[in-house]
């Protein structure tokens, strides 16, 4: 299945602020060698001058991946900011539909944020 995939992309992410507007954004998916993912994104979504970090979530058997400032989410949650894009198998990123997979996005901010369990710098 791998040799099939596209080597660039677009999907639809979802990117949640607590500063400010959460919407849906488009992201251009990169696959290098058909095993590493680059995602490029507006990087004005984020501060210029933060290192942005990344997780993948496990959520009912959907795969999430979380990019965020570090330390805007471990010392300063008002104005923290979460950029989630979802995958299938193989590292292919899939379309968040807001209205699908916002109970699955409400669990990550339930048990990373709300609940205080920091998330890993995976970078």
């Amino acid at each position: 299945m791998d040799a099939l995939l596209p080597t660039d992309y677009s999907v639809n992410a979802f990117f949640l602020t607590h500063g400010g507007r959460s919407k849906p954004i488009s992201v251009t998916i990169s696959l290098e060698d058909q095993k590493l993912m680059h995602v490029t994104y507006d990087r004005s979504l984020f501060p210029s001058d933060v290192t942005i970090s990344q997780i993948s979530v496990n959520v009912d058997g959907f795969l999430y991946h979380v990019y965020f400032d570090y330390a805007c989410h471990q010392y300063n949650l008002a104005t923290a900011s979460y950029l989630f894009i979802r995958l299938l198998q193989h590292k292919c990123a899939t379309n968040i539909c807001i209205e699908d997979d916002l109970p699955d996005l409400l669990v990550i901010l339930e048990e990373c944020v709300f609940l205080s369990v920091p998330l890993c710098d995976c970078n």
